[in-house]
């Protein structure tokens, strides 16, 4: 998911993932919700892990940027309570 810019530190990110996992443990029955995200992203990773996300693994120099530089990437997941 990505939050523009103009709406970022609202409370959006946050409440958007919440529905998301309370829709994949509810409607879907999933047991566990995975993710990626960029290792340099720090805000992202942060709400994740206060939401209960666990970082799982990182590969490295797995996301290559419009400049050509090369970015890990952060597996996280989640597990119903």
């Amino acid at each position: 998911m990505v939050i523009s810019p103009a709406h970022r530190r609202t409370g959006l990110g946050r409440s958007l993932l919440t529905s998301v996992l309370a829709r994949a443990y509810g409607h879907h029955r999933a047991r566990s919700v995975w993710l990626d995200v960029k290792a340099h992203n720090h805000r992202a990773r942060a709400l994740y892990e206060a939401e209960g996300f666990t970082v799982t693994e990182t590969l490295t120099g797995a996301v290559t940027e419009a400049d050509g530089a090369l970015m890990d990437l952060v597996i996280m997941a989640h597990h119903v309570r």
